[in-house]
């Protein structure tokens, strides 16, 4: 009996076993049996785990640098339990964890690696099922997937390159249980039943955590918060992407949404200093860009073309950047406003940025020129003019400087006055002259520069009063023909792809005086109608609704008939 059973080991040899054939044919020494081994089975206070996490997170570490790939960081998690049967006739015990590892050298996006009782599976998924199979409360909100990959790809590991936001990982999990259930002999299929829950959360808090170790007793900062708020922010965003637009928060949003979880943590920090740190934390811990989380900037630039001012935001990127042939970036607003009609003469787009270069702005002129936009940048002769054009990479600057004052054949003195910069101007620059390897005219110049603007300056507006608009306009132009002789024409010069006759624009005037007359009355009835309205409508369901409502008193004027039937006439005859 004792090589059969291994509960039997563990009995006393003073205590009595049975044989086979008197447990075949004897009921009582079976249950007899079934409790001296029931008995001598350890308590579950001492099934618990015989290793410490720190030496399995270690050991794991190890395993992978073995295996030749550098780790540069990992997150590690485990969970260990019991499952107990709906009818409570059995249970047991299983444990599950998982290993997030960060590489240097790893050559793919992911490497994930399932294993069951330490076997790894190579070639199948065994921990899937479902669409519900893994159910996890995430901020609140209750998700589910159908496979720890497809789980793991919510939270940006995957294989597919435009879904990876966190490349070149090691995924492993291992779940360990003496009762795994096969669904069919094959080894890809199991019933999950009894893990399914533990496996999901586990995975879920590894994905999600900010730390890369496993204490969960390190005190809460500013910043871990933030990323917590922020993961929250994404959770919600990847289940409904139309919240960036429905739902939009600025950074100040931000902060009140954090404030409540700061003042509980008893952390005293300003709005300043968070929303300093939000792009930090969507960049470097969410591998996700502020605006794909909903978040804009409170602070605008705004964008001048044709007569027409725009804030530059997310969603005006991808129109802003097919305008103008030239797109000047200037520091002042005043200055914008100043230039604009000359700007309008030539086709060129305005960009001003209100005194500090805004993220928009930054990618607006980046889309710009890879669309064929020449672009400059304008601003003050000062050390925070300066370091704005030198945050655009690869932007020629126009001015103001030394070069602008030989133009117009004016002296320092005559326009320059005396400051005292910010040392967080001044120390940027001077990083920038003495450490750049670029040889460039302008950073050739820029140390000389240096020794002017650490105590004067020369504005743009004090520039301008002395030489009058057309003439700075001009020197503007001088600059940007001959820093770009060439330009686009179609980004400025629309060609139409048809033209009205003048005998259709005479028509269509007389036409349109007619209905006017005709619509008069009932045009004012609607007019009353909206302006005694009891609650709310659907305003472009209205909108259709007033056409369709016109057109039908149109066409069925005795005076207008004649002039729809002959226009038919002639569009069949024409065959148009």
């Amino acid at each position: 009996m004792k090589e059969l059973f291994r509960e039997a080991s563990n009995l006393k040899k003073d205590q009595a076993l049975a044989t086979l054939s008197q447990l075949k044919s004897d009921l009582s020494k079976r249950k007899d049996l079934y409790c001296k081994m029931r008995s001598v089975m350890k308590p579950k206070s001492k099934l618990d785990l015989l290793f410490d996490v720190k030496d399995r997170q270690e050991s794991i570490k190890k395993t992978i640098e073995c295996l030749g790939y550098e780790v540069a960081g990992i997150k590690y998690k485990c969970k260990h339990g019991y499952y107990e049967s709906e009818d409570g006739s059995f249970e047991f015990p299983f444990f599950f964890e998982v290993a997030i590892v960060n590489t240097t050298n790893l050559r793919r996006n992911l490497l994930y690696i399932e294993g069951i009782n330490s076997s790894p599976q190579h070639y199948y998924q065994c921990l899937q099922g479902p669409p519900d199979t893994f159910i996890w409360q995430a901020r609140n909100k209750k998700k589910s997937s159908s496979s720890i990959l497809e789980m793991l790809e919510r939270y940006g590991y995957s294989y597919d390159n435009e879904k990876c936001k966190k490349p070149r990982c090691i995924v492993i999990v291992n779940l360990i249980s003496p009762r795994v259930e096969y669904k069919s002999y094959g080894k890809s299929d199991i019933h999950l039943e009894p893990f399914a829950h533990t496996i999901a959360e586990t995975v879920y808090k590894t994905c999600s955590c900010g730390s890369r170790d496993n204490s969960d007793n390190k005190p809460l900062t500013a910043e871990a918060l933030l990323t917590s708020l922020l993961n929250e922010r994404l959770d919600n965003i990847q289940e409904n992407p139309n919240l960036k637009y429905t739902d939009r928060w600025t950074q100040s949003t931000v902060f009140y949404r954090l404030r409540p979880n700061l003042i509980a943590a008893g952390i005293n920090v300003s709005r300043r200093y968070i929303t300093s740190q939000i792009r930090k934390v969507c960049e470097e811990k969410l591998s996700y860009k502020r605006e794909e989380l909903g978040i804009i900037a409170a602070d605008r630039a705004q964008f001048y073309f044709r007569g027409e001012w725009r804030d530059v935001g997310l969603d005006e990127l991808p129109q802003l950047k097919h305008m103008g042939t030239d797109l000047l970036i200037i520091e002042k607003e005043g200055v914008a406003e100043v230039l604009a009609p000359f700007a309008d003469k030539k086709g060129i787009a305005l960009l001003n940025t209100r005194g500090f270069l805004t993220e928009y702005a930054t990618i607006l002129s980046e889309l710009a020129k890879k669309n064929g936009c020449n672009v400059a940048i304008l601003t003050d002769f000062d050390a925070s003019g300066l370091l704005l054009a030198k945050k655009v990479r690869n932007i020629y600057r126009v001015g103001i400087d030394f070069s602008t004052l030989h133009y117009f054949g004016l002296t320092p003195t005559e326009v320059q006055e005396a400051y005292k910069p910010d040392n967080n101007h001044m120390k940027p620059l001077k990083d920038i002259a003495f450490n750049s390897e670029e040889e460039d005219e302008e950073n050739y110049a820029l140390t000389d520069y240096l020794k002017f603007v650490k105590s004067k300056r020369i504005e743009i507006d004090s520039v301008l009063a002395k030489v009058g608009n057309p003439r700075f306009w001009d020197f503007i132009i001088y600059n940007l023909n001959k820093k770009f002789p060439r330009r686009d024409y179609n980004r400025s010069v629309k060609v139409p792809e048809y033209v009205i006759l003048p005998e259709l624009e005479d028509l269509a005037e007389k036409v349109n005086h007619k209905v006017s007359e005709i619509l008069a009355t009932e045009r004012q009835q609607i007019v009353d109608e909206l302006s005694h309205v009891q609650g709310f409508i659907d305003t472009p369901e209205q909108k259709e609704e007033i056409k369709a409502r016109l057109q039908s008193k149109i066409s069925s004027h005795k005076d207008m008939q004649p002039i729809i039937t002959r226009i038919r006439s002639l569009i069949e005859e024409s065959r148009l």
